[in-house]
């Protein structure tokens, strides 16, 4: 690994850990502080990303090489530069999303549990 696959690498670390603050942000403000919701997010965002970058892989070798005869250099530092900023792009539009509907759900599950004890 270079030094630029180094910096990729941190940056990947740094997005998973800042997608992860702002939902123990929205888990705090929902008065929702277990520790195992928060294990359940981790995992997630890990998945996602992996899924993510499969679903890259598939685009680029399926869409782009085989249908368009297009090609990104995967070995200059700008085809690997374009290809971080797509999956770091695709990843947090899919983890909010992930977020949001899971704190929905835990939400809609606290309201019944209320309704129940009244």
């Amino acid at each position: 690994m270079d030094i630029l696959g180094f910096v990729f690498l941190i940056v990947l670390l740094i997005m998973i850990t800042i997608l992860n603050l702002l939902f123990i942000k929205n888990l705090k403000n929902n008065n929702k502080n277990q520790i195992r919701h928060k294990l359940i997010f981790v995992l997630i965002s890990i998945v996602l990303l992996a899924l993510v970058i499969t679903f890259y892989l598939f685009i680029q070798n399926a869409v782009l090489i085989d249908l368009m005869h297009l090609d990104i250099d995967d070995i200059t530092n700008g085809g690997r530069v374009i290809t971080l900023l797509i999956i770091i792009l695709l990843n947090s539009i899919l983890n909010i999303f992930i977020s949001r509907i899971y704190l929905r759900k835990i939400n809609k599950t606290n309201e019944i549990e209320l309704i129940g004890k009244e």
